[in-house]
């Protein structure tokens, strides 16, 4: 298991975390055929709030947002974290790598900014005798809404090796994905330069073959 460390300033120092989910519309007279669907926004206000775990189910993300500046359109800027959603510790509860490794039992834990607060597993994970680390960070339920925050999200595998795997295995993947909502005032992929080779921005072509 992995845990990324994001020290995050979107827009500025004060940011906030809402987590999103889809959600199904009961058929009525503003959805008479009952094929409309919303999202739930939901704010992540203290550090034992922001604990949270991944459901692909519910299409749960994360946005990290600024509270200083918006878009053109009023809506925050800020940026989504999409996570794969995969298994976390497996470990059985009373063993010592789930007490070491408390990190790994959430998908997403966000605490207030402290400078000395750097390792998701504690200073010394091998030797202390547990809940150092992001457990410990959290303990204080400080805000984590308009505050100087540290996203920190938890991602791995689960492995059962096949014979593919031997004598060496070949790869694996595993990873997330941060995505921009509302940072941009357009699609800044529109705002390409001139192609030297005279393609225009429009999809033409700026020059012209005769015929013999």
């Amino acid at each position: 298991m992995f845990s990324a460390r994001l020290d995050v300033a979107i827009d500025g120092q004060r940011n906030h975390v809402d987590e999103i989910e889809v959600k199904r519309l009961p058929m009525s007279d503003t959805n008479p055929v009952g094929n409309a669907f919303t999202r739930t926004i939901t704010r992540l206000t203290s550090e034992t709030d922001a604990q949270r775990d991944a459901a692909n189910d519910k299409g749960r993300v994360w946005r990290i947002g600024s509270n200083e500046r918006k878009n053109r359109f009023g809506d925050a800027t800020g940026f989504v974290l999409i996570p794969e959603g995969q298994p976390l510790l497996l470990a059985a509860d009373a063993a010592s790598i789930r007490k070491r490794a408390g990190f790994a039992t959430h998908s997403l834990w966000v605490t207030q900014f402290d400078r000395d607060e750097l390792w998701a597993a504690g200073y010394t994970p091998n030797q202390h005798p547990g809940g150092a680390g992001l457990p410990s960070y959290a303990a204080g339920n400080r805000s984590v809404d308009d505050e100087d925050i540290v996203v920190w999200h938890t991602f791995g595998l689960t492995h059962f090796p096949r014979s593919e795997d031997w004598p060496i295995m070949p790869v694996d993947y595993a990873g997330f994905k941060l995505r921009p909502e509302n940072f941009f005032d357009r699609n800044p992929t529109l705002d390409v330069p001139e192609d030297p080779n005279g393609a225009r921005k429009d999809g033409g072509s700026s020059c012209c073959h005769g015929a013999d």
